[in-house]
C-alpha cells in the first residue's frame, strides 16, 4: 500500500512592496485628537517611527475646522493643536497636488465600478497612491473602497463608541 503524503505550502503574500506608508484620513486624526488617552497610552507603539504615517494637507484643514468648530476653539488655537499633533506623533503631510495626473483616470475608474468618490476625497487618494502610501485607515465607507480601487490596502480604524458598545455587549450577554 503507497502511503501519500500531505504536502503545506505557506506562502506569505503581500499588496505591497518596499517601505509601509500609511494615510491616515481627516476623520481618524480627529478621533485621535478628541480621545488623547488612546494614543497617549499607545503613543510609543503606534507612531514611533518617522516616515511611517502621512496624512494629507486638506485632511489636516477638515481637522482643523471641525475641531474648531466642535471644541469652539479659535482657527488658529485649533490649528496649534492639530500641528503639535502632527509633529508629537510623526505623521508628515504628503506633497499637496503630487498625484492629479492620476486624477481623471481614477474619477473614471469609481464610476465604471459604482464607487461615489466626492472632491476632495478624489485629490486625497491619489496624492496619497502618487506619494506611495500603501495603506489607508479611515471610517468613511466611500473613501475606504475608493482607496482599494488604486490598490491600496484599506481599513477602518474602530472607534471608541464602537468598541465600548461590543465590550458592553460582551459582558452583558455573556454566557
Amino acid at each position: 500500500m503507497v502511503e501519500k503524503h500531505k504536502q503545506f505550502i505557506i506562502q506569505r503574500k503581500s499588496k505591497f512592496q518596499g517601505q509601509r506608508k500609511v494615510g491616515i484620513d481627516s476623520c481618524v486624526l480627529i478621533d485621535f485628537i478628541d480621545t488623547p488617552f488612546v494614543t497617549q497610552y499607545q503613543q510609543l507603539k503606534i507612531f514611533g517611527p518617522a516616515d511611517l504615517f502621512f496624512t494629507h494637507p486638506i485632511c489636516k484643514s477638515e481637522t482643523i475646522a471641525i475641531l474648531s468648530d466642535k471644541k469652539r476653539l479659535s482657527s488658529e488655537e485649533a490649528e496649534k493643536q492639530v500641528s503639535e499633533f502632527l509633529i508629537n506623533n510623526n505623521i508628515s503631510l504628503v506633497e499637496l497636488g503630487k498625484g492629479d495626473s492620476l486624477l481623471v483616470h481614477f474619477r473614471a475608474d469609481c464610476k465604471n465600478h459604482n464607487v461615489e468618490i466626492h472632491e476632495p476625497d478624489d485629490f486625497i487618494l491619489v496624492d496619497f497612491k502618487a506619494c506611495g502610501i500603501n495603506k489607508i485607515y479611515s471610517t468613511n465607507n466611500h473613501f475606504l473602497e475608493a482607496a482599494k480601487l488604486l490598490g491600496m490596502e484599506a481599513d477602518k480604524v474602530p472607534t471608541i463608541e464602537n468598541q465600548m458598545k461590543r465590550i458592553i455587549s460582551k459582558t452583558i450577554f455573556k454566557r
